[in-house]
């Protein structure tokens, strides 16, 4: 049998890309509410700050891009300064 702390990392792993990928396709889309849009910078933060290990350089790098696009929209400014602070 496993160790449960494998069993858990191995479950907690499983559940951070699934919402990875659910919040990803919510920060790539152009006409969504902007509530929706800062809620996902917001959301995408304490997910990787809490779940880092389990994504690599490229899905992290890709997130600060998105976050640093967003800086240039005064709607998202706040929300993604708020995503960067998290993550540094």
């Amino acid at each position: 049998a496993q160790e449960p702390d494998l069993e858990i990392g191995a479950e907690h792993k499983q559940v951070a890309l699934s919402l990875y990928n659910s919040i990803l396709n919510k920060l790539q889309k152009q006409d969504i509410d902007q509530e929706v849009k800062q809620n996902s910078i917001i959301a995408m933060a304490q997910l990787i700050s809490v779940s880092y290990q389990f994504f690599g350089q490229q899905e992290i790098g890709q997130i600060v891009k998105i976050f640093s696009d967003r800086l240039t929209n005064e709607l998202t400014r706040e929300a993604s300064l708020r995503g960067l602070i998290m993550l540094a």
